[in-house]
């Protein structure tokens, strides 16, 4: 009762400009803004920095907003760590799933805990960061494995 009393006041001032669903509205959002950019804004957008959702760019690329120059992709360096523990997660599940069963995650020495998933995320995010080439950020990325025996308590 209270949400229909509280939608019957907001419904006259909401400003909602998208419906459809939700996975489609960074997509819909992009190809607005860049149809628009040289007619209303008078400049062109290069690139775009995204959450590695692949749906975007190359709906763009197909609406080719500027004819011979590609809008170039970026990701989003939180996004690559987030995923990077999302992975990790769900390996140590499914060893511990598996026949023979293998135990990675737990309590102890040596066990790939929440905790050290988390810590392995943020020096990974560093390790990007820290180097503008991505050979120094492959050196930096297997110095976490190589030094990390002793701060991470693998």
């Amino acid at each position: 009762m209270k949400f229909q009393q509280w939608f019957a006041g907001h419904k006259a001032v909401c400003s909602a400009n998208y419906e459809g669903p939700s996975g489609n509205m960074e997509k819909e959002a992009a190809l607005r803004i860049w149809s628009r950019s040289v007619l209303t804004n008078k400049l062109r957008y290069a690139s775009m920095i995204s959450d590695g959702d692949a749906k975007t760019i190359s709906e763009l690329h197909t609406l080719d907003p500027y004819p011979g120059i590609k809008v170039e992709k970026h990701e989003c360096v939180n996004h690559i760590g987030k995923r990077l523990g999302t992975a990790l997660c769900k390996l140590v599940t499914e060893k511990s799933k598996a026949t023979p069963k293998i135990t990675l995650g737990g309590k102890g020495h040596g066990k790939l805990r929440l905790e050290v998933i988390t810590k392995l995320q943020k020096y990974y995010t560093k390790a990007i960061r820290s180097h503008a080439t991505v050979p120094g950020m492959r050196q930096a990325i297997s110095a976490i494995i190589d030094h990390g025996r002793g701060f991470l308590v693998f």
